[in-house]
Order: structure tokens, then sequence, then C-alpha cells
């Protein structure tokens, strides 16, 4: 399954972008908390989310971009409450 998808909407050129990463495939047990990524335009950030893709072997991860700052409880992600249903 193909998780990455070129962003197509378009933000203006003085408008940073944002990505907010839950790294781990079970950041339960390793107590992860959510980071911020802050790109100057949204084609540095689709390149930053395909190499995240690419990349994404055993260890997994769940994202969620954003047009403005923005924070993200950890229960927000798909790799946090996979793991919380199957306890």
């Amino acid at each position: 399954m193909t998780r990455f998808r070129k962003m197509t909407k378009l933000i203006p050129p003085t408008q940073k972008c944002y990505l907010t990463v839950l790294w781990g495939e079970n950041p339960i047990a390793s107590e992860s908390e959510p980071e911020v990524y802050t790109f100057n335009t949204i084609e540095e950030r689709d390149a930053f989310c395909k190499g995240v893709h690419e990349a994404d072997g055993w260890n997994g991860c769940d994202w969620k971009t954003h047009e403005e700052p923005k924070t993200f409880d950890k229960t927000e992600f798909y790799n946090w409450n996979q793991y919380q249903e199957g306890e």
C-alpha cells in the first residue's frame, strides 16, 4: 500500500507548510511523541514525505500535513491507535 501522494493544494509562496510525524510502528512501546517539521514550500514537504515513505521499512510512522502550526495528540495518529486496539 502506498501512503505517499503528491499534495495538490496550492500554498501561497510566503506561507510555510508543516508536517507532524509520530515515529515508530509501535509508538506506545517506544513512548514516541509527535514531532513538527516546517517547510518553505510544498515541494520540500512532498520530498520529505516521499523520503520517509521510501525509507519506511520496519520502523513505521504516521503523519499529518497542515498549513498552520498545530499540535496533535499522539492518539490522533493511526500507528498509535493500531496498537491500542490490539491490546
